[in-house]
């Protein structure tokens, strides 16, 4: 399951024919041991099939923090999961700061029960989205603002290095509730260069 023990096994038991096939959508490299050997032309040498039999085949597992951002990656979640969400993985986030998306949690999680009437991208590109509180003696105006992307710093296979991602905000307004969510930018562009890397 590491590119390390492949490195290691194919080592000790390769021979001049062995080859290596890397298949960059299964994340796999697979090892054949006893290859087919190349034609010597100068000495009359024909090649000779072999039976490959001998092979070993590494399938790179995704690591923990990919296969959980990757789950919610453009998935619609109301406000108090979301909130949870980014709480339960802040480890993962290296922008906004800790203290500013604990805030932001806070907030979300204080005026899930409004309705909300409008989402305005702020001058520090974020998303502030109105709100109106109405009880049977008042009705207060608020607001709250949230992040137009994350960066993340994760690994994309286990035991890899991490690497930056971004998450884009992604929101909706359903009658006068609001859904949250994130859209993972270029994920599969990052986990093609770091396989490569590999490879």
């Amino acid at each position: 399951q590491t590119a390390d023990s492949l490195v290691d096994y194919v080592d000790r038991y390769g021979q001049d024919e062995t080859i290596l096939f890397a298949d960059i959508d299964a994340s796999t490299i697979r090892g054949l041991i006893d290859y087919h050997g190349a034609a010597l032309a100068e000495l009359g040498t024909p090649s000779v099939a072999k039976h490959v039999d001998h092979r070993v085949t590494l399938t790179l597992p995704f690591s923990e923090e990919w296969r959980t951002w990757k789950a919610i990656d453009r998935k619609m979640l109301d406000q108090l999961s979301f909130a949870r969400f980014l709480e339960e993985n802040a480890v993962d986030i290296e922008a906004p700061s800790g203290a500013d998306l604990l805030e932001v949690c806070r907030d979300l999680q204080a005026v899930r029960r409004v309705d909300f009437r409008k989402a305005v991208r702020t001058n520090t590109d974020n998303e502030n989205f109105e709100y109106t509180d109405e009880t049977e003696t008042r009705t207060r105006n608020g607001s709250v603002e949230v992040p137009s992307k994350f960066q993340l710093r994760i690994p994309v296979y286990f035991g890899g290095q991490s690497v930056t991602l971004y998450a884009f905000l992604r929101w909706r307004l359903v009658e006068t509730s609001l859904e949250l969510g994130i859209e993972l930018h270029r994920a599969e562009h990052v986990r093609q260069a770091v396989f490569k890397e590999i490879v």
